[in-house]
């Protein structure tokens, strides 16, 4: 994990990571290096949004592999 930041409101609380994540592709095909930034909203003590940005879709379309 790069970074973590919280935003607290009043009812609610907004908390983003970005970090690189490394894993295996579901060929079994290994990677590292892919950024992520991942948002949540929890409210109430419960997330009850979660946004996701990532690299594959463009690491995918620069390696000229299929998902």
């Amino acid at each position: 994990m790069d970074r973590f930041d919280v935003s607290p409101g009043r009812t609610r609380r907004s908390s983003t990571v970005s970090a690189r994540s490394t894993a295996k592709w579901i060929d079994g095909t290994p990677f590292e290096g892919n950024r992520y930034v991942d948002r949540f909203v929890v409210r109430g003590g419960q997330i009850v949004k979660m946004d996701v940005w990532n690299d594959s879709a463009e690491r995918i379309l620069v390696s000229g592999d299929e998902a």
